[in-house]
């Protein structure tokens, strides 16, 4: 199991669960006020999905750790089938709230993978194995979105029910494959206890952890309010949203695919996740001063290259410096600081939507990332020995 290939049948699988949340992920604002919600509440779906996210990640990578990684995800995928189908039952505010919890909940699905690939690669492979993974989230946020799209009918009078519904089946689909063609790798068994405790007071993991934080911090606040931005800048619907966002994914997916395991492999992680924080600065502030449809197209692609570089690189670097026998356990906390960004990030970025203007969340987030440049720079250079 320590060929590349092994990653292969997850890696598809995940593309296909990642397709079924890129379905229901631009249409949700829209959902909320569609049932009676205002702009806040529109915004806050997020935050409540990353707030159960973020307190059950670190259940999932020590329950993978000690059960394996297959049946880890069989599990969180059986209960995401049982969110989602609520969801597109929903009528009213609270039940697309609490369907989104359980969703949130079960996402463990989106951690575990990447602590399979730490199983099963090489240093030398693990960058690229992570970038598989990755890609898959690139193509899945690509077709997704696209479907939704297609699927959710008109402005006026749009079809919630249907692309959740097409989503639950992509999800059923994702299960399948994972039951019947992905092999369990060795299991990390969760033995010592030191090492668990001691996961948080190590200063190359903590750092990580909280560049992590920072960066989804301001990426998730785009996300957050991008949907009503676009509706009250453009007067924009769900079916555009979704094209907005399928554009971007096709650059996520073409960077994972096809250029991350070379980059990583030429420059290093530590440099790429610079380059990458660097675009999605850019980014920002192209959105923040759009005022015709090409430059937001100009900047989703920007956002496409700046993630297809930076989360891959991220990983790899947490996967490289876990403790013998804590993949999990790392890959769980990362994926709580980055659901913690996204229980914060659309909440603060709604706040200063709702109460200052639209554009502002671009704006501050652009800046605060120039500090966090500087950190990034200090903490990967202490990394490069490791």
């Amino acid at each position: 199991m320590s060929d590349i290939k092994s990653v292969l049948p997850l890696a598809g699988a995940n593309c296909i669960n990642i397709i079924a949340l890129g379905i229901n992920i631009p249409l949700l604002s829209f959902y909320v006020v569609t049932l009676g919600g205002g702009e806040f509440e529109a915004i806050v779906i997020f935050a409540i999905f990353s707030a159960a996210s973020f307190l059950t990640a670190p259940f999932w990578g020590r329950l993978s750790d000690n059960i394996g990684r297959k049946p880890a995800i069989i599990i969180a995928l059986s209960i995401t089938i049982i969110s989602y189908i609520w969801l597109g039952l929903a009528d009213s505010i609270t039940e697309i709230f609490m369907s989104r919890i359980l969703a949130g909940v079960s996402s463990g699905w989106m951690s575990i993978p990447l602590a399979y690939v730490g199983d099963v690669t090489s240093k030398e492979n693990r960058a690229k194995g992570m970038g598989l993974i990755g890609a898959g989230f690139g193509i899945g946020f690509t077709i997704g979105p696209f479907l939704q799209a297609i699927l959710v009918g008109s402005k006026d009078n749009p079809n919630f029910t249907l692309p959740i519904m097409t989503a639950v089946g992509f999800v059923t689909l994702g299960l399948l494959i994972i039951m019947f063609f992905v092999k369990e790798p060795k299991k990390h068994h969760a033995n010592d206890r030191k090492i668990s405790r001691g996961i948080f007071k190590d200063k190359n993991v903590t750092s990580l952890l909280a560049i992590y934080f920072c960066v989804f911090l301001v990426w998730t606040g785009f996300e957050g309010v991008f949907a009503l931005w676009c509706l009250r800048e453009f007067n924009l619907g769900p079916a555009d949203v979704g094209m907005f966002l399928g554009f971007g994914g096709i650059i996520t997916a073409l960077v994972q695919g096809g250029l991350i395991g070379r980059l990583v492999k030429y420059y290093g992680e530590a440099k790429i996740v610079i380059i990458g924080v660097i675009i999605l600065a850019v980014a920002l502030m192209v959105l923040q001063q759009a005022d015709e449809i090409w430059m937001i197209y100009a900047a989703m692609g920007m956002f496409g290259v700046a993630m297809g570089l930076h989360t891959p690189a991220m990983q790899s670097l947490f996967s490289r410096i876990a403790p013998e026998g804590r993949q999990g356990e790392v890959m769980g906390a990362a994926q709580s600081a980055n659901s913690l960004a996204r229980v914060i990030g659309p909440a603060w970025a709604g706040a200063v939507f709702v109460g200052y203007s639209h554009d502002m969340p671009y704006l501050m987030g652009a800046i605060f990332l120039m500090p966090i440049l500087v950190a990034i720079y200090m903490v990967t250079n202490r990394l490069r020995a490791v």
